[in-house]
């Protein structure tokens, strides 16, 4: 009985361990396809002036195709003073894996993206992927 509950305790262990290993690698990877957003969007503005709506539309990334994110991003009016991304990462917010200093940054950037000029907007992306 006693070798039966230490094998009991150490399986609960392993599962645990392993649902967390997968929380962390999927936190991971959705941090990544943020970085990826950043990145094309400070492409696609300090290469060829691409309004919001075209970046929207251009980018893909499997991941955040699955959460729905793009979906929304992609749906939303534009019409707005904040952009998209601002209020998209704000509906999303809990459902976001990423840490809260991440999300964080991610706000800032999207609060003043398509409020400040080119250059401002490359710095503000390099310092926000770094």
């Amino acid at each position: 009985m006693k070798i039966l509950g230490m094998l009991f305790v150490f399986l609960a262990c392993c599962c645990g361990g392993i649902v967390k290993s997968f929380e962390y690698t999927k936190a991971q990877n959705e941090l990544y396809a943020f970085i990826c957003l950043v990145r094309f969007i400070k492409r696609e503005v300090s290469l060829y002036l691409t309004r919001q709506r075209e970046i929207f539309m251009r980018f893909e990334n499997k991941i955040l195709e699955k959460s729905g994110f793009l979906e929304a991003l992609r749906g939303r009016d534009f019409n707005d003073e904040k952009s998209p991304l601002y209020h998209v990462l704000k509906e999303f917010d809990c459902n976001l894996l990423i840490s809260s200093e991440a999300r964080q940054i991610l706000l800032e950037f999207a609060e003043n993206f398509g409020q400040m000029g080119t250059e401002e907007l490359c710095e503000k992306s390099t310092r926000t992927i770094t």
